[in-house]
C-alpha cells in the first residue's frame, strides 16, 4: 500500500505527468464532446462559406468546401482515438503473449524462434505494411489499425521479453520454481506483475507513434477517406491553399502535435514515478 502511495504521490509531484495528463485530458474530452456535439455537421458542405478565417460564425473557419475545420478537428480527435486504442491493444496483447512465452522458454529453440519473427516483424515499418494491405483490403481506417497494430507486436514482444527474462532470474522466481510452480503459474503470478509499469510507458510511447502514424498514413490516403474527418487528410488537403488559407493546416498540425506531446509528457511522469530506483513496486 506505501508503495502505491508513493507512485501516486510522485505522479502528483511531476510536472510532466500533470502536463501530459492535462494535453490527453483536452483531445479525450474532444473526441468524447464529438459523439454527442459538434458546432455543426462535420460533413455539411456550404460553397459559399469557402476559406474563411476563425471567427464567431466558425471558430477555427472553413475549408475549401466550406465545411467548418472546428467540428472536423473534434471528430478527427476521435477517429485518431480510434485507431490509436485498437492498434496498441492488438500489439499490447500479442507482443506481450509472444514475449512473457519467450522469456519463460529462454534459451530455447522457442525462444529463438519467437525473437526472430519479431524481428523479422520489425523489419516492415506500418506505412509498408499498410500499402500491402492496401492492395489486398483497400484504403480505409481497417488498414491502418491493422497495419500500425501489427507493428507494435514486435515491440511489446521485445520488451516483455526482456524484463521478463530479468524476471525470471530474481530469487523469488527461483525459490516458485523450486516448490515446483509451474512456468504458467509462475508467468501470471510473478513475471507479468513485475514488469506492468515498463509495460505500461511503452504503452504510453507506442500510442503517441500510432497518434502520429494515423496521421501519416491518413496524408498519404491509405486511413481514413472522404469524407470523414482525419487530421492527417486535413493536412493533406490544406497543403494547395497554405498561402490563402493558412489556418487549414495550422489548426490540425497543432491537434497533432498537442496529442503526441500530451502523451509523451504522460509516459515520461509515468516513467520516473514507477523507476525502481526511486522504491516502486508494481
Amino acid at each position: 500500500m506505501s508503495d502505491r502511495r508513493s507512485v501516486w504521490s510522485r505522479l502528483a509531484a511531476s510536472p510532466s505527468f500533470l502536463v501530459g495528463a492535462s494535453l490527453s485530458g483536452v483531445v479525450v474530452a474532444a473526441a468524447l464532446v464529438s459523439l454527442a456535439w459538434t458546432p455543426i455537421a462535420a460533413d455539411h458542405v456550404e460553397l459559399g462559406q469557402r476559406l474563411l478565417g476563425p471567427g464567431s460564425g466558425h471558430w477555427f473557419g472553413t475549408d475549401h468546401f466550406g465545411r467548418d475545420v472546428a467540428a472536423r478537428l473534434l471528430v478527427g480527435a476521435g477517429n485518431a482515438l480510434v485507431v490509436g486504442v485498437v492498434a496498441l491493444l492488438i500489439g499490447l496483447s500479442a507482443g506481450v503473449a509472444t514475449g512473457l512465452v519467450a522469456a519463460a522458454a529462454a534459451g530455447s529453440w522457442l525462444d529463438e524462434a519467437l525473437m526472430r519473427a519479431a524481428d523479422f516483424a520489425f523489419a516492415f515499418p506500418a506505412v509498408l505494411t499498410a500499402i500491402l494491405f492496401t492492395v489486398a483490403l483497400g484504403p480505409g481506417i481497417a488498414t491502418s489499425i491493422v497495419a500500425i497494430g501489427i507493428f507494435n507486436i514486435p515491440v511489446f514482444a521485445r520488451t516483455a521479453r526482456a524484463s521478463g527474462g530479468a524476471v525470471w532470474s530474481r530469487e523469488y522466481v527461483l525459490s516458485a520454481q523450486a516448490i515446483g510452480k509451474g512456468r504458467f503459474r509462475i508467468t501470471t503470478d510473478h513475471v507479468l506483475p513485475n514488469i506492468t509499469a515498463i509495460l505500461l510507458v511503452q504503452a504510453t510511447a507506442s500510442f503517441a507513434v500510432a497518434i502520429l502514424a494515423e496521421a501519416g498514413l491518413a496524408y498519404l490516403g491509405l486511413s481514413t477517406q472522404p469524407p470523414e474527418a482525419s487530421w492527417g487528410r486535413m493536412l493533406f488537403e490544406a497543403r494547395t491553399f497554405l498561402a490563402d488559407a493558412p489556418h487549414l493546416a495550422v489548426f490540425p498540425g497543432l491537434a497533432i502535435a498537442i496529442a503526441v506531446l500530451g502523451v509523451n509528457l504522460l509516459g515520461d511522469g509515468l516513467r520516473d514515478a514507477f523507476d525502481p530506483r526511486g522504491g516502486a513496486i508494481f
